[in-house]
Formats: structure tokens, C-alpha cells, sequence
């Protein structure tokens, strides 16, 4: 890929963020992460609220990958607030979750997530797994 793409990281546990940037720079994609310590830090970035409004600062991100179970707004808070926000509703969202419950997995395609993940504990194992999901969903992003 020659163009650079950007991901919105949402996910609350610094070591699970510390691991995706290090996954994602193994993967080789050129993906470019941006992250949020939680899941209305995730919903601001995305709206362009409080610190985030400006967006040459704080560009659009082509996907978000996110995680589940955080205090306060979780994930499915999150998923909810993108499906149901005008601008929002096309941008593929990628579940990455410790979680292995199936009602997890069935409520976040329920509420419209474009895929659903158990997260890997080693960054090769990560970086292997995102090599193979992201290219599917940026080569169908739309373009911001």
C-alpha cells in the first residue's frame, strides 16, 4: 500500500495499546494508529468534540479498532454511538476483545460491527492476524 491509512485504536488497557502499535509496525501495513484511552475519548475523537475538533490535528481515521469491556462507555457504547451518528455509520468497525463469550460476539454483530476478534497475547500473533483483516476493510472504506 502506498497511501497511509489511519486507525482509531479505543481501548482502555495501555499494555493491549502498547501491543497494537508494536503489532501494527510488524504487520508492515501502512497504517498510521491513533489511540484513545477510553471509550469517550473514542466518541469525541470520532465527533470531533472538546480537544479533538480540529482536524488537521486529529485527522478522520479510515477504520476503529475496538475493544469491548471498559469501564464507564464500553465498546458496545461506542459501536452504538457510530451506528447511529449521520457520517458515522459506514466506517468499518473491527472488534479486537480478551472476551471469548459468544454473547459478546452475537451482541457486537447485532449492533452492526463489521468484524469481531479475540485478541492475541503476542505481538507476532497480532501483527499476523491484522495483516490479514485490515487490508479487507480499508480497500472498502470510503474515502474522508
Amino acid at each position: 500500500m502506498t497511501q497511509r491509512f489511519r486507525a482509531l485504536l479505543v481501548d482502555d488497557d495501555s499494555n493491549d495499546r502498547l501491543l497494537f502499535r508494536r503489532a501494527l509496525n510488524k504487520s508492515g501495513l501502512g497504517v498510521d494508529l491513533i489511540e484513545a484511552i477510553d471509550g469517550s475519548a473514542g466518541i469525541n475523537y470520532l465527533l470531533g468534540k472538546e480537544r479533538f475538533g480540529n482536524r488537521a490535528k486529529f485527522p478522520f481515521p479510515d477504520l476503529v479498532i475496538l475493544d469491548l469491556k471498559m469501564p464507564g462507555t464500553d465498546g458496545f457504547d461506542v459501536l452504538k454511538e457510530i451506528r447511529k451518528t449521520m457520517g458515522l455509520q459506514n466506517l468499518p468497525v473491527l472488534v479486537f476483545t480478551n472476551s471469548d463469550c459468544k454473547e459478546d460476539a452475537a451482541k457486537a454483530y447485532s449492533s452492526h460491527a463489521s468484524a469481531f476478534h479475540q485478541k492475541p497475547f503476542e505481538a507476532d500473533q497480532l501483527a499476523n492476524l491484522l495483516q490479514e483483516v485490515i487490508p479487507l476493510w480499508l480497500n472498502s472504506s470510503p474515502d474522508h
